[in-house]
């Protein structure tokens, strides 16, 4: 929780410092998107496993991004990620802040940005993993393509909680890839 609220704190200088030095209007964008979550591993740091198999899992994702300068977008997600492991299945919520930040395009085409998202994650329902919080790091590139009044996108990110458990166990998870499709507003 911690962190989070350093994040947030970080996020806020950052909006401070783009206001400060450019006064463009602000743009607000709302987007979905869905994907999965490519195999890996969760972890035990005390416990009778060294690990167990995350198998391919669905995810879901709602967002607002908040653009704050020409090229710098600040914002919050909740992700929803239905999660198989060693034939058990569970889900996990995410929720948290983002930074984004285009790197290569041009206006009106395609462009290309870097992602880093930061959250806590909830899991339910799996085994001794039941009731776990993570701290849930993201990061990765993500494609715009326009389409109107709207944008597709697909983002390919790499996902894990290097921190996490609950009474019974002390947890980690990933890193894995997750592959995600939707369209932005």
């Amino acid at each position: 929780m911690r962190g989070l609220s350093l994040l947030v704190l970080a996020l806020a200088a950052t909006v401070s410092v783009a206001n400060a030095q450019a006064p463009a209007a602000r743009k607000v964008h709302l987007g979905a998107t869905g994907g999965f979550i490519t195999p890996g591993a969760f972890y035990w740091v005390e416990g009778p496993y060294e690990s167990y198999d995350l198998s391919l899992s669905p995810s879901l994702s709602g967002f607002v991004d908040v653009q704050v300068a020409e090229n710098v977008s600040v914002g919050g997600f909740v992700d929803l990620h239905m999660i198989n492991a060693f034939d058990e299945s569970g889900t996990m919520f995410d929720l948290g802040a983002s930074l984004k930040a285009k790197l290569a395009g041009r206006t009106g085409g395609p462009s290309w940005g870097a992602v880093v998202e930061v959250g806590h994650g909830s899991m339910s329902g799996i085994y001794v993993f039941t009731g776990t919080g993570y701290l849930t790091l993201k990061g990765g590139a993500q494609l715009l393509i326009p389409a109107g009044s709207r944008q597709w996108l697909v983002e390919a990110l790499v996902f894990g909680g290097p921190m996490g458990g609950n009474a019974d166990v002390t947890t980690t998870f990933g890193p894995v890839a997750l592959l995600r499709f939707g369209v932005r507003f």
